[in-house]
């Protein structure tokens, strides 16, 4: 399989992050990473489940009570998110961007003999967040607007969303 098919059976994550210097204590971050956990198109030939999704429990690897412990986006699915900040010291802001491709394993199964070929389920979002050092606490906050296409792939069934959050972090000197 290796030689001839590579791409039968995979899944992977694959990221990284940089830091750029802009004065003394001061940096731009640039984060990105891909989670793909779609099965290839050779699933069409032979069969394969999606990761994630077995009917025995696992013999061996890294489970939580008997279940596979893996990527939070679930099986079948496609995630993409680039992340830039500025940073000082402890201090940070910036927007994250996100594109969510739920379960493509399962919409292919479901709707591959229909005309309906744009029903994909579909989450965009943007974060805006900061996170400030005064004193000996951190405050934190998250602004996170979601629009949802196509939710639980209903065609037109598009819906927005907002996430909010803000923390409060003591440091014991």
């Amino acid at each position: 399989d290796l030689l001839i098919e590579p791409e039968h059976a995979t899944a992977y994550t694959v990221g990284g992050s940089r830091l750029f210097n802009l004065k003394e204590k001061q940096f731009l971050r640039i984060k990105i990473e891909l989670t793909h956990l779609q099965l290839p198109a050779t699933f069409l030939l032979r069969s394969e489940q999606s990761f994630y999704v077995r009917i025995k429990d696992p013999r061996d690897g890294y489970t939580n009570e008997g279940r596979y412990i893996g990527a939070g986006i679930g099986p079948g699915s496609n995630s993409l998110m680039f992340d830039i900040s500025y940073v000082r010291n402890i201090s940070s802001f910036g927007v994250k961007f996100e594109r969510f491709l739920h379960n493509n394993d399962l919409y292919y199964a479901a709707f591959a003999n229909t005309t309906n070929v744009d029903l994909n389920w579909v989450d965009l979002s943007s974060t805006f967040y900061s996170n400030i050092k005064l004193k000996g606490f951190l405050i934190s906050a998250e602004y996170t607007p979601v629009y949802t296409i196509n939710y639980e792939y209903l065609q037109g069934n598009d819906i927005k969303n907002t996430h909010a959050r803000v923390s409060l972090t003591y440091y014991f000197d």
